[in-house]
């Protein structure tokens, strides 16, 4: 009977203990601010962690509900996996708390244009365009989202506009090398390619020679891919060795 009792007190003391250990985690953890999760949210997004970025944002949404950054992150990491729902209703929180966030519309148009809702997407880039002149992702994307709806012709005009503007731009530089590509003008669009390589001596893609391929032009594909070789920046994926392996299937056999 005396042993049964001491098991008893042991047992009720171990329970106790825990108890005090997970009410001193609780409040651990409700000491930690919103800011530290936010950060460590950042932090394992730019290590390609997004799940535990989600949880990291999650925290600190939840210490900090009306933070527009954290609802703005947030929707981004849904979008990245693909909860594009989610994604979407974190995106309306993030402009209905401050309506005149260039980054909530922006957030918001990539989550409408991951869903393929072209038109509404355009509307949201525009908006962030028009609350910040100097915004040059939206102005992207814009361009890019007319590629994607198959509204070609405004693709293009909208990226020439836009390189008027900026004419440093690579992201539209390369969109509008898609489009011109995509309607058939391949010597435009290699034309554009070039001037991207021109405008940016660090850019590495392998575009211009994809094109020079589109437009049979074998040899000058292969001295395109000599260049970036060179420079050991191909090729640099699955789709880049399928591309050489083409390629070199098109090329003379050399002489014996």
């Amino acid at each position: 009977m005396i042993q049964a009792r001491h098991v008893g007190l042991i047992a009720g003391a171990t329970l106790v203990g825990g108890l005090l250990v997970v009410l001193a985690l609780w409040e651990w953890e409700r000491s930690i601010p919103a800011s530290r999760h936010f950060m460590a949210g950042v932090r394992l997004a730019d290590r390609n962690k997004p799940e535990a970025a989600l949880v990291e944002f999650r925290r600190a949404a939840e210490k900090d509900p009306r933070d527009v950054e954290t609802r703005i992150e947030l929707a981004n990491t849904l979008s990245w996996l693909k909860r594009y729902d989610e994604a979407l209703a974190e995106c309306g929180m993030a402009v209905s708390l401050d309506p005149l966030s260039p980054r909530a519309h922006m957030s918001l148009g990539l989550a409408l244009k991951s869903e393929r809702r072209w038109g509404e997407a355009i509307a949201e880039f525009r908006q962030a365009i028009r609350l910040d002149s100097h915004y040059r992702a939206p102005r992207h994307q814009v361009c890019s989202t007319l590629m994607y709806a198959g509204r070609l012709d405004e693709a293009v005009a909208e990226c020439r506009r836009n390189i008027r503007l900026d004419p440093r731009g690579i992201g539209v530089g390369l969109v509008l090398a898609r489009a011109l590509e995509k309607q058939g003008k391949l010597d435009q669009a290699i034309a554009a390619g070039r001037q991207v390589q021109r405008i940016d001596r660090s850019y590495l893609g392998s575009e211009v020679a994809r094109l020079l391929y589109a437009k049979s032009d074998y040899a000058g594909a292969w001295r395109e891919v000599h260049r970036l070789q060179a420079r050991r920046a191909f090729p640099l994926g699955d789709r880049d060795k399928e591309f050489l392996a083409k390629l070199q299937s098109k090329m003379p056999e050399p002489r014996q």
